[in-house]
């Protein structure tokens, strides 16, 4: 498996992590604006890998040779599990929102031939149960990426042919994606802000849960 080391990001503290998890995303905006953010230490965000459009992959925190921690999961929890940071990967899939826009072929191929490779470094990851979008883990903060264009099945299939892959539902209802399209097709291209929409929509994805829970 080829992959690139273009930087180190100073955004982790060092900590050895025990690997149980790998965590998607998406990054909201392009490779290079990935990369500036990753490269600011003001930001505090970064994750282990990021797999641009075409397919390319790069390690950003140490991972295959020592699991350091990446801050990429944030406030988070899944079942029993708790703080994500401390025992997951995390991989950015190069998308301005992943609830609007389809992940291309040559992602899909990287993400599963990196799992794969990963597998045999972290046996917890042999299980279709430990790959998890971060809207899984963190949707009840607004939370919704890979989101509703990320292919599952996909990916399951590639990693996990013998078993029944897990249900991984996008969190977001159709009626507030439809809504985001309508808003962001309104828009002229010099407008479309993705880290200004994609927060608008994570903060309409929140007050939905307030509003449906109470």
């Amino acid at each position: 498996m080829k992959y690139k080391t273009p930087f180190d990001s100073p955004n982790t503290d060092n900590s050895p992590i025990d690997v149980q998890f790998l965590i998607l995303h998406y990054t909201g905006c392009s490779l290079e604006k990935t990369f500036e953010i990753f490269k600011d230490p003001k930001k505090k965000v970064s994750a282990h890998f990021v797999i641009d459009q075409t397919g390319a992959i790069y390690e950003i925190i140490s991972c295959i040779k020592k699991p350091v921690k990446a801050f990429h999961a944030g406030q988070s929890s899944w079942k029993t599990w708790t703080n994500f940071n401390n025992h997951s990967i995390g991989v950015e899939l190069v998308n301005f929102n992943g609830n609007l826009f389809n992940y291309t072929e040559e992602q899909y191929s990287s993400l599963a031939q990196l799992i794969l490779h990963l597998q045999k470094i972290y046996p917890p990851l042999q299980s279709p149960e430990r790959i998890l979008g971060h809207e899984h883990i963190a949707g009840f903060r607004g939370k919704v990426d890979p989101g509703t264009q990320f292919n599952w099945d996909k990916l399951f299939k590639q990693i996990y042919p013998s078993h029944t892959p897990p249900e991984r539902k996008p969190v977001l209802p159709l009626y507030l994606k439809e809504r985001f399209k309508d808003l962001t097709e309104q828009l002229d291209e010099r407008e479309k802000k993705w880290d200004t929409l994609n927060t608008l929509l994570e903060k309409q994805y929140l007050y939905h849960l307030q509003t449906e829970g109470s």
